[in-house]
This record gives structure tokens, C-alpha cells and sequence, in this order.
């Protein structure tokens, strides 16, 4: 069976552990950017973030015969605030339309209610008549979740 980039890129994004804990968010970032460079072969991983500010934290782009996919990653590092989920929220409404797919990754301590809030957030873009989103969206859970 023939798994999508959005699956192959969740596998490997659920399989990465960090080198070791990092101050800040962009270095875990980058940690992940070398991970998924290694690990997936078929298509273009980069640090959308740093390369024109218009992305997501990082962007995966894989061209083929049925045209050109991609994956965008937000990742957010002890995710615990409303302001955070609005600033979440305001980057993958913005950056977000540049990706077919959008994987949210939480690293480090997280809110359980923004947890929550980011989910309901999601399931609001569905179509109110079918219930489908043209996007689709996961969430991965690195680290604690903090009520």
C-alpha cells in the first residue's frame, strides 16, 4: 500500500526524539529539520521559517506524477497559554495556506485545554455540511501534558 508524504512525514516526525533539551524553540527545530532530512528521501525538507518567513516552521515539498504535495510543521515548545494558542492559531491561518497538510507538534510541557482548543480549532475548518476539511491536520504530542 502506498502510505501519503502526510504519512510518511507523521511516522517519522512520532519516531524523532531531540538530541537533547534545547533552550529554545528554533533549535529544536533545526534538530527536527536534520532528522527528517536524513529520513525522508523522496522529497525536499526545509526550514521554511528561517528561508522567507512566509512558512511554517518547516516544509515538506515532494514533486511527482500526480503533482507537487507538501507538509507544513508548527512546532510550539511548552504550549500553555491563550495567547500562544492565538499566536498558533494566526501562523497557520497566514503561513498555513501554503501547505496541503499541516502537522502540529507539541514539545516539551503542554496545556491539556490548549490541547483542546487547538482540536476545536481544527474540527471549526471542516465543511459544516460534510464534516471534511480541505487540509488535513494532526497533532504529536512530544513531552508532558500539564492540566
Amino acid at each position: 500500500m502506498y502510505d501519503s508524504l502526510f504519512d510518511i512525514t507523521i511516522k517519522r516526525v512520532q519516531s524523532w526524539s531531540p538530541e537533547r533539551e534545547y533552550p529554545k524553540e528554533p533549535d529544536y527545530s533545526d534538530d527536527l529539520w536534520r532528522f527528517l532530512s536524513q529520513r525522508i528521501s523522496s522529497a525536499t525538507v526545509t526550514r521554511d521559517d528561517k528561508n522567507d518567513k512566509k512558512g511554517l516552521d518547516l516544509g515538506i515539498r515532494q514533486d511527482s506524477m500526480y503533482g507537487i504535495r507538501s507538509v507544513g510543521i508548527e512546532l510550539k515548545r511548552n504550549f500553555k497559554s491563550a495567547r500562544g494558542l492565538k499566536e498558533l492559531v494566526g501562523q497557520l491561518e497566514t503561513k498555513g495556506r501554503h501547505y496541503d497538510d499541516i502537522i502540529i507538534l507539541f514539545i516539551g510541557e503542554t496545556s491539556n485545554n490548549m490541547i483542546v482548543k487547538t482540536r476545536e480549532w481544527i474540527r471549526g475548518k471542516a465543511d459544516p455540511i460534510t464534516g471534511i476539511s480541505s487540509k488535513h491536520y494532526k497533532i504529536i504530542i512530544k513531552g508532558s501534558k500539564i492540566p
